[in-house]
């Protein structure tokens, strides 16, 4: 989804520019939150991207927040920020932090979750009964499975149990 970004900068550029022209940076900031949020969610669902690629929509966020903070009309960056001041960007509301949505937080919870939720209807559509035949047809989709569940199971500091999967199936 390289496109992604380049649509994700140029929405960032045109908040910019409605700042400059009299938007305020407190409605400013609820857009770019509700964009980071949604935007990409459909893309983390769909599809296992890699942490670069993730990395990368956190990083114009970031980017984004930083030009937002030094406007007073020409846009200039604030000073570049910290890890920590980083993490509160993604930190929510009601934890003091801007609420902003992470591709890299969310993308392997969001494509597990879709997948558990929507595998059997997929499955029965391709006559796929079992995850023995899931493995063998598709391998590559059953990797990514594999790679989103350790990486979850990471980011949780929590065992996943293999065998939702087959739950998932019913």
């Amino acid at each position: 989804p390289p496109d992604f970004l380049d649509r994700q900068e140029r929405y960032f550029e045109r908040l910019l520019t409605l700042v400059q022209n009299g938007l305020s940076t407190t409605h400013a900031f609820q857009l770019l939150r509700n964009w980071s949020q949604g935007a990409c969610v459909h893309i983390l669902r769909a599809t296992p991207v890699s942490p670069q690629w993730a990395e990368s929509v956190d990083h114009q966020v970031v980017h984004a927040v930083r030009r937002l903070m030094g406007t007073g009309g020409a846009g200039a960056l604030t000073p570049a920020f910290r890890d920590d001041q980083i993490r509160q960007i993604f930190l929510s509301l009601k934890h003091g932090g801007l609420g902003m949505g992470s591709a890299t937080l969310r993308r392997h919870a969001a494509f597990v979750g879709a997948w558990e939720g929507g595998l059997a209807y997929v499955a029965e559509e391709n006559h796929v009964p079992s995850v023995a035949q899931l493995r063998e047809t598709w391998p590559a989709l059953w990797a990514a499975f594999e790679t989103a569940d350790a990486g979850l199971a990471a980011q949780t500091s929590s065992s996943l149990t293999p065998h939702r999967w087959v739950k998932a199936l019913q």
